[in-house]
């Protein structure tokens, strides 16, 4: 019994083996889509809320204020996923 667990656990480390060696070769910018879905999440979510804080009636002044924002916040939140190892 325990020669054939040993085998099908053999077995199945090498399908994992090469099925992570399959879809490394296919999808090698997976992190960077990561990065830019992410991005692109951040960047919606603070305009939704800007909208939302307003009445979704944005005053010109605050349109600017979001431009000098929305770079940064992009920028933490990447940075602290980064940090937190949200990617790995």
């Amino acid at each position: 019994m325990n020669k054939s667990n040993n085998k099908f656990s053999y077995i199945l480390l090498w399908l994992n083996s090469r099925i992570d060696r399959i879809v490394g070769h296919l999808f090698p910018a997976k992190t960077f889509f990561v990065f830019l879905t992410t991005a692109m999440t951040v960047a919606i979510s603070l305009v939704i809320a800007f909208y939302l804080r307003f009445d979704f009636e944005f005053p010109p002044d605050e349109i600017l204020s979001l431009e000098k924002v929305l770079p940064i916040a992009i920028i933490l939140k990447l940075v602290i996923f980064s940090l937190f190892r949200i990617y790995s």
